[in-house]
């Protein structure tokens, strides 16, 4: 999987990238990444190849950071774990709201474990696991 293509044969695999937020996710920690990967292309002067499409899993609709920024969400847990191996990307973003999340043992937890099975179960796609800053 690269982001990268050298090839003009056929269609371009646009990387599926799955972000999970929990409730007091750091802003930051989920805006750099979802604004860098939002601007990658496969070829730099083609502006239609798309290199990463972007997916926002939550516990609800939306979901609020530790500096009070409300993030709608396109899919809840469930569905995400429902179409968990369409991703080849999940990134959690850290933030004061991780201490919550490992003392209730809540999601994102069993989305990440879920996810890294994947890849034991189901070594014919690359898969990565990306924590930003303290996630």
């Amino acid at each position: 999987m690269s982001a990268v293509t050298d090839t003009t044969d056929g269609p371009i695999e646009v990387i599926q990238v799955l972000f999970a937020l929990h409730p007091g996710f750091g802003a930051q920690e989920l805006c750099g990444p979802l604004e860098v990967l939002s601007k990658a292309l496969h070829k730099i002067n083609d502006p239609k190849t798309k290199a990463f499409e972007i997916t926002i899993a939550a516990p609800s609709a939306g979901v609020s950071s530790s500096s009070g920024l409300t993030i709608k969400a396109d899919i809840d847990f469930a569905t995400a774990h429902e179409d968990l191996s369409e991703y080849d990307v999940l990134i959690v973003p850290g933030g004061d709201g991780v201490n919550k999340v490992l003392e209730t043992q809540s999601e994102p937890l069993s989305l990440i474990s879920a996810f890294a099975k994947l890849q034991i179960s189901d070594p014919s796609k690359e898969r990565t696991l990306m924590s930003i800053g303290t996630g």
